[in-house]
């Protein structure tokens, strides 16, 4: 293949190709494909759901139990969070707001205890390296942004939250991990969703 011009075709005036989906080349321009298109049918967009209604622990615990989705210590890959959300199925007993959480730890993994299992996006498709756990072992938690606001106790909140476009604003390296985290206990159902790509 020719060396390209600055009118971005070939020395032989052949057309230059763009790449879908090629991190080092993002132009993509269609009125037809919806946001998030491309890494979808490249089978690097993944989601995980609990099945059941789930108790997601309080605070900072370390002793994890909601949703937390880890990238493994030399797993080769990073995951950017796309999306993130929570449906209370209980009202809670006191003031609670939700949160996502993070960790990382160069040498301490995530201590899997309760797997639960992620899907592509594309139905059917290969599995994600990336781990999602309903219970596990985190390393020295801290907040990262805010999901939903607190409300009154013993009520479900006003304007439920349902999903949140996290939009890339996270990365999870190797020895990192996401969760859904709240100030006081709540059940209900959490969801995560990435993308997976080269580290």
């Amino acid at each position: 293949m020719g060396d390209y011009t600055a009118d971005g075709e070939t020395e032989t005036g052949t057309p230059r190709p763009l790449l879908i989906g090629d991190p080092a080349r993002d132009l993509q321009v269609s009125q037809f494909r919806p946001s998030g298109f491309a890494e979808t049918i490249a089978g690097r967009r993944f989601s995980a759901h609990n099945q059941s209604a789930q108790a997601f622990s309080v605070a900072l615990t370390t002793t994890y139990t909601g949703l937390v989705l880890s990238c493994p210590i030399g797993s080769g890959v990073n995951l950017i969070l796309t999306g993130a959300g929570l449906a209370l199925s209980v009202a809670p007993a006191a003031i609670a707001s939700a949160h996502l959480i993070g960790t990382w730890s160069p040498s301490v993994d995530t201590v899997h205890t309760t797997p639960v299992t992620p899907r592509c996006n594309i139905l059917g498709a290969a599995a994600p390296v990336g781990k999602v756990d309903l219970a596990a072992t985190i390393v020295t938690p801290f907040y990262l942004e805010p999901l939903m606001s607190g409300f009154t106790a013993a009520a479900l909140p006003s304007s439920p939250m349902v999903g949140r476009d996290i939009n890339g604003r996270w990365i999870i390296t190797p020895g990192g991990a996401i969760a859904i985290g709240v100030l006081t206990a709540v059940t209900g159902f959490g969801w995560l969703e990435w993308i997976e790509v080269p580290a």
